[in-house]
Formats: C-alpha cells, structure tokens, sequence
C-alpha cells in the first residue's frame, strides 16, 4: 500500500502534488499510483526513435493536445507531431518532450 504524500511549501525533489480539480478542468490527467506524472520515453530502432507517451488523460483529449502542442511549438519553434489514441487515453509525440509536457503539466497544477 502507497502511502498518500504529506502535503508541504516545497519538495527537496522539485515534486509537487496535484492541485486541480478534475471536476473544474476541461480535461484532466491522472497521476500513477505512486503519484508520479504519467509521462514516459520510448527509444527504439537503436536510439533512432524517440517518442514521448502521456497516458491517463481524461475529459477532451483533443483540447489538452492543442494546448501541449503549442507549448512546444513555442518552446523548440518548429512543428510537432503528435497521434491522439482517445481509446487509450494517450497521446503520442514524436521526439523526446518529456521534460517540457512535465514543465507544462506542473503550470497547470496537473
């Protein structure tokens, strides 16, 4: 059993919990059972491929994949390429972004 995080300020790890509500926001992700943000890399084809998997989204897949995608379209100016999985509730970037959606997840009190 996973013990639920003692809310403080600040984190020594830079970790932060969540802070929206899922029944307020248009959509919502889903932290892990171990409260961490389901974020993931994928390197195949001997570190040719980079792709950046979000799972655990819920409510309007397609809005939270405009508002990534412009985020790092801001960030790396150039395009991203993104497949939306709305069975699943993943989205898939081409790239290693994992970093950045984290940064944008964090913003967003996600």
């Amino acid at each position: 059993m996973i013990p639920t995080p003692i809310l403080k300020d600040k984190y020594p790890s830079g970790w932060c919990p969540q802070i929206a509500n899922p029944e307020k926001q248009e959509y919502y992700v889903e932290r892990t059972r171990n409260h961490m943000m389901p974020v993931y890399l994928d390197i195949s084809f001997r570190g040719q491929r980079r792709i950046t998997y979000v799972s655990k989204i819920e409510g309007d897949i397609w809005d939270f994949n405009n508002e990534v995608t412009d985020y790092l379209k801001k960030l790396e100016k150039r395009p991203i390429a993104s497949r939306v999985n709305e069975v699943r509730r993943l989205i898939m970037f081409k790239g290693d972004h994992v970093n950045n959606i984290k940064q944008f997840l964090m913003k967003k009190g996600l």
